[in-house]
């Protein structure tokens, strides 16, 4: 009767163990490609988001730019000891062109969308030079490893030639795409 007793205790232990019920779960996605570049882009690089802030209309209307925001793009494991393997990378930066629709667009900014009308956004590379969108801006030279990083600016600005009028309050967004230029 002892052992009866003692061997149901045992099976009612090793039971309560096995009775953990399952949560549902989820999902975890990986993306990625592979490339035939020197240098890998840092993840956190390849989609950013840069805060402009709230800017003023009437500093806009007197010619005051908004205040300037600095973005990186970090590369990582740079592998430069091969002959041939290039050396130097530029960035050519793609996105709606700005301007004032009718008074010519600008090739040096970068269009909004939204509420907002009458500025645009202007991108200043590593070397202080305007970035032109569809045009490589200007050469920097890699380091084997992870120190390369790509410094830029970006701030919003009037367009030429706007009026006071013709500045709108509002919400505004922008996108630009880059790609890298290894030569």
């Amino acid at each position: 009767m002892k052992m009866n007793k003692m061997a149901l205790a045992v099976m009612l232990v090793c039971s309560s163990i096995s009775i953990a019920k399952a949560a549902p779960g989820g999902e975890v996605k990986f993306e990625g490609s592979i490339t035939d570049t020197p240098c890998s882009i840092d993840p956190d690089s390849e989609k950013q988001t840069v805060k402009l802030g709230a800017v003023s209309k009437p500093g806009l209307v007197k010619g005051i730019n908004g205040p300037e925001r600095k973005f990186s793009i970090k590369l990582l494991n740079c592998t430069l000891d091969a002959s041939g393997v290039p050396n130097k990378v530029s960035v050519t930066f793609t996105g709606p062109q700005g301007g004032m629709p009718g008074a010519g667009l600008s090739d040096g900014l970068l269009g909004i969308t939204g509420v907002a009308k009458g500025a645009s956004i202007k991108l200043i590379d590593y070397s202080n030079a305007v970035v032109t969108l569809g045009q490589k801006t200007s050469l920097q030279t890699l380091t084997n490893g992870n120190g390369n990083v790509l410094e830029f600016t970006a701030y919003l600005t009037p367009n030429p030639g706007v009026t006071e009028a013709q500045i709108v309050e509002g919400a505004f967004t922008s996108t630009a795409n880059f790609i890298m230029n290894y030569e």
